[in-house]
């Protein structure tokens, strides 16, 4: 909700509690899939009665599970293909209370329970695969054992195919990432242990894994079967000469390949099996190279034949392709099996830039990332993050952020994932990341991926210091493009006018810009400007890169005025927005508003903390305002400090209001 426009927040909450509260209601039989998808949106509604809608879902199950066994799995009260997503949904709502505990944990044994009703004679390959899925969406292990004594999944384990069993697999071992922590920082170098709420409050994580793969699958035969699925996958693709690889045999083996690797850090992350075991890894170095390819020379030997090096890694989303990001770096997993996957990390990273909304992003960087860092603060996320995106970046702009990076990622990212003391500068040398393509790929990109691709560079980059010399020139290329972009559309002048003739007021702004043009990217464009004012400061005067790049700073904050004034954030602001205003985009909005500008901002975020806040937002402000109060902040003598006093007292009063939620 917190994307959605103040004015809105409240009538859009009670419409959809109406109509999702009735038609749960309703007298039925089987529950229609698009009510189990909005069930996932209205978890994500902060003022919404959550307990209520649970209760409602909870009396229709119990009706369902008194009617008759049914034949097909579309007949269940929740079908079974929409299984998942419900319990995804349900699990999604806050646990602020005891009841609220209470009623996710009974929705989620009465969704089982109905499942049970399902007849387990003639069950379809399909349906094996979805009630396995159930199983490991499950948070308590007493709802899988009652889907394992009901249904004979066992069984079934040897007759799946290589596939439909890699697939189980990664549901099994792809790291989660509970926080019992409340993050208050974007940053992770440093500040967000220092900065918790709600500790001891969040719910228990859930870690099946071990007992997955311990109890039901067996280590051992897990093991086995994913070596097997690997080297039959690779048959194809062993190259000589150079010959084409097919693009649908390629990904099944690369995804067979991670599969090898995400395996390896469960059983060191869940099961505690030692990296030295031979259960840890099953391949030696030269099979590696063999079945996957590798960048080690000496790993392939003399021969003139290896396997195509992989291509992806998967993963549709940021948060999917980074948890296997984590699993690639964990100890278990060796180095040439790390290297052998650097090229296709940044190229999925890449992809992900071009194709994902630049809501998804910032979620990413702004929310997930945060909370895998508070989940797991031994992992120095950011590190490992800056090496592919510093790689991305080689391939968009054909620049390095150092002369020695091509050869240094693999080191530096094998450091910060707990490598310590393993890597020697010769090894490091040897199993260098292949460098891509060093011509740049196109420096004409669309404006929203620039703004995507510039976001990244700010949150990923080393805190406290100057972006990378050789980025330079890339950001004043990006910002060149969002800034003519959003010339355009505010003054209709065209995009390769260096100044806007004149400045336009809240009230003139054309209708036609919102078409091209949202709250969100503003308050996105003032945390780019922020962080490159506060990187560059003292650079400006040393290169004409970094002259040009400030000066584009100050077109676009002088472009920003119109956008973030109280009019507009009335009419169209949201809560993700002035959330960004207040704390990532806080220098931008002081330069365009003033410190009264900050301080009417604040009011209206205490006045509208009901309106699409979250508790994360409401705790995000509170810690740069307290951030800004502890540096000595000038708020205007004693009259203005006791007014912001009298703020963050209220933004702390409002947070503890708010639901209290544990993602992972």
């Amino acid at each position: 909700m917190n994307l959605q426009p103040f004015r809105i927040v409240q009538p859009l909450s009670r419409i959809l509690h109406r109509t999702m509260h009735q038609m749960l209601c309703e007298p039925q039989r089987t529950l229609p899939v698009a009510v189990t998808d909005a069930l996932i949106t209205y978890s994500l509604y902060e003022q919404v009665p959550h307990a209520e809608l649970l209760e409602a879902l909870l009396a229709g199950l119990k009706q369902a599970q008194h009617a008759e066994a049914v034949l097909t799995s579309d007949n269940l009260f929740v079908p079974l293909k929409a299984v998942r997503r419900t319990l995804a949904g349900v699990q999604n709502f806050p646990f602020t209370t005891a009841e609220l505990k209470a009623l996710k944990r009974d929705v989620e044994v009465s969704v089982v329970r109905d499942i049970t009703r399902l007849s387990t004679d003639d069950l379809s390959s399909a349906d094996v695969g979805l009630l396995w899925g159930c199983a490991t969406q499950c948070s308590h292990w007493d709802c899988v054992e009652e889907l394992l004594r009901h249904f004979p999944l066992s069984s079934t384990l040897s007759l799946q195919s290589p596939t439909e069993y890699r697939d189980l697999v990664m549901g099994v071992c792809t790291p989660q990432f509970v926080s019992k922590t409340h993050p208050r920082s974007i940053y992770g170098e440093g500040g967000v242990a220092a900065a918790l709420a709600g500790r001891g409050d969040a719910a228990p994580p859930v870690r099946h894994a071990e007992t997955f793969i311990q109890r039901i699958l067996g280590a051992e035969k897990v093991g086995q079967r994913c070596r097997e699925a690997l080297v039959a996958s690779s048959l194809s693709l062993l190259v000589n000469g150079g010959s084409a690889a097919d693009p649908t045999a390629l990904e099944e083996r690369d995804l067979h390949a991670i599969t090898c690797v995400m395996f390896a850090a469960a059983l060191n992350l869940q099961c505690d099996v030692p990296g030295c075991s031979t259960l840890a890894f099953p391949f030696s170095a030269a099979e590696w190279a063999q079945y996957v390819g590798s960048t080690d020379r000496s790993a392939i030997g003399s021969s003139t034949t290896q396997c195509v090096l992989p291509s992806t890694i998967g993963g549709l989303s940021l948060p999917g392709w980074y948890r296997r990001v984590v699993a690639l770096h964990q100890r278990s997993v060796p180095d040439v099996a790390r290297a052998s996957f650097s090229a296709a990390v940044a190229s999925d990273l890449l992809r992900l830039y071009q194709r994902v909304d630049t809501e998804s992003l910032e979620s990413f960087f702004f929310s997930f990332l945060p909370l895998v860092i508070a989940a797991a603060p031994h992992m120095d996320c950011r590190t490992v993050l800056r090496g592919y995106h510093n790689d991305v970046m080689l391939k968009l702009f054909g620049v390095t952020s150092s002369a020695s990076s091509a050869t240094n990622n693999d080191g530096n990212r094998a450091v910060a994932m707990g490598q310590r003391g393993r890597w020697t500068a010769k090894e490091a040398s040897a199993l260098a990341t292949p460098v891509l393509d060093t011509t740049a790929t196109s420096c004409a990109i669309s404006a929203d991926m620039a703004m995507r691709v510039m976001l990244a560079e700010v949150c990923v980059q080393e805190r406290g210091k100057p972006l990378p010399e050789a980025h330079v020139p890339a950001m004043e290329s990006m910002l060149r493009t969002v800034v003519g972009h959003l010339r355009y559309h505010l003054h209709g002048e065209p995009r390769y006018h260096t100044r806007p003739r004149r400045t336009v007021t809240a009230g003139e702004l054309p209708a036609s810009l919102w078409r091209a043009w949202n709250s969100q990217r503003t308050s996105l464009l003032a945390t780019v400007l922020s962080e490159v004012q506060e990187r560059m400061s003292g650079s400006a005067g040393q290169r004409s890169s970094a002259r040009a790049l400030m000066d584009l700073v100050g077109q676009g904050l002088q472009l920003l005025r119109p956008l973030i004034s109280m009019e507009v954030i009335e009419e169209r602001g949201t809560a993700r927005m002035v959330t960004h205003l207040l704390s990532s985009g806080r220098d931008a909005a002081l330069e365009v508003g003033g410190a009264s500008y900050e301080v009417e901002l604040q009011s209206f975020a205490v006045q509208h903390t009901q309106d699409g806040f979250t508790r994360t937002d409401v705790a995000t402000i509170v810690q740069a305002m307290e951030e800004h109060r502890d540096h000595g902040s000038n708020n205007g003598g004693a009259e203005g400090d006791a007014k912001v006093h009298r703020i963050l007292e209220g933004l702390k009063a409002a947070e503890q209001t708010l639901p209290l939620r544990s993602w992972s």
